[in-house]
């Protein structure tokens, strides 16, 4: 049985619009992206001028983004466990630290986009479900390998 409205590659139409939130989901993890990107190179572009101006290279730690009063506070204080940890990760170089993040948005993206294709059968999953889902009872089956 078909649904209303126009087939496109064989595929129906209600099949091939990912949801909004996915859209939204997807617009705001690129944006995030794109912004701790850039941010991370300006940083090292930053840092590669102070280091041309004092011959050596300067670090700049993460925890100079967070406010003077977080670090002192007890969590962070703790001699084991998630407190040193945390220590560590703010006295790691802050492009290391906005590189990972926004690796993370990217991977976030890329998880999305990697969804919608696998929806409109661009993308089959290792198991090949998405391409049988995507053709329906009524469309023959790609061959198995």
């Amino acid at each position: 049985m078909k649904t209303g409205g126009p087939l496109i590659g064989g595929k129906g139409e209600h099949q091939c619009r990912p949801s909004i939130s996915g859209q939204m989901l997807g617009r705001a993890s690129h944006f995030f992206y794109l912004l701790f990107n850039w941010t991370c190179t300006i940083v090292f572009a930053y840092q590669g001028y102070l280091w041309i101006r004092h011959g050596g290279w300067t670090k700049i730690p993460t925890r100079l983004l967070l406010p003077g009063g977080v670090t002192g506070w007890p969590f962070f204080e703790a001699s084991h466990g998630v407190g040193s940890l945390l220590r560590w990760c703010c006295n790691v170089d802050l492009i290391y630290t906005l590189g990972v993040i926004a690796m993370m948005f990217y991977a976030v993206e890329w998880f999305l986009a990697r969804r919608d294709r696998q929806r409109l059968g661009r993308f089959p999953s290792l198991s090949g479900e998405a391409t049988q889902r995507a053709n329906g009872p009524d469309m023959p089956r790609p061959p198995s390998a």
